[in-house]
């Protein structure tokens, strides 16, 4: 679908290609934007529409310098007219007050799972198996892999391991 309405908005020169139509016709009740920049770039069809925008903070969009800079006026616009903004935890709500979020727009949802949910549930090694671990996330270096990897290359001569890693990027 993304393809396809890139193609509308360069072929056609329709600004927002055909999803404000589709939304229209389908009586979508709200828009929920991944993202800072993504909701500031549907603001516009959020307001054209009448319709509420949320908009969702996960950290680059507010720490990467040159994000920043790109969206700060976009952002002023953004808290201003967006309905609700969400974010992971304290550190990023904080965050976006700074940034200019007034306070009693923002939320904050954990995307973490609840440990309370799930019992621990002891098992046994035999010692001779090799230990399963994995990764799991963008090879990015918040998310630490090669912390992990550090960790796994002083433990090798002792234990049997397979790592598996699974995630998008270099």
């Amino acid at each position: 679908m993304w393809f396809v309405d890139n193609w509308y908005r360069r072929v056609l020169n329709r600004p927002f290609g055909y999803i404000p139509r589709i939304m229209r016709k389908e009586g979508v009740q709200v828009i929920h934007a991944h993202f800072g920049p993504i909701g500031c770039n549907y603001l516009p069809v959020s307001l054209s529409l009448n319709i509420p925008l949320i908009t969702n903070f996960y950290g680059y969009d507010l720490s990467v310098k040159d994000i920043i800079n790109q969206y700060q006026e976009a952002y002023v616009e953004l808290f201003k007219k967006g309905k609700h903004f969400f974010v992971e935890g304290p550190c990023m709500r904080e965050k976006l007050i700074s940034s200019g979020c007034p306070e009693e727009k923002i939320s904050i949802q954990r995307i973490a799972i609840n440990l309370e949910r799930y019992s621990f549930r002891e098992r046994s090694w035999d010692g001779k198996r090799p230990i399963r671990l994995l990764f799991v996330g963008r090879f990015v270096e918040k998310k630490g892999l090669k912390y992990a990897l550090r960790a796994l290359a002083q433990i090798r001569k002792d234990y049997s391991f397979q790592f598996r890693i699974i995630g998008p990027g270099e």
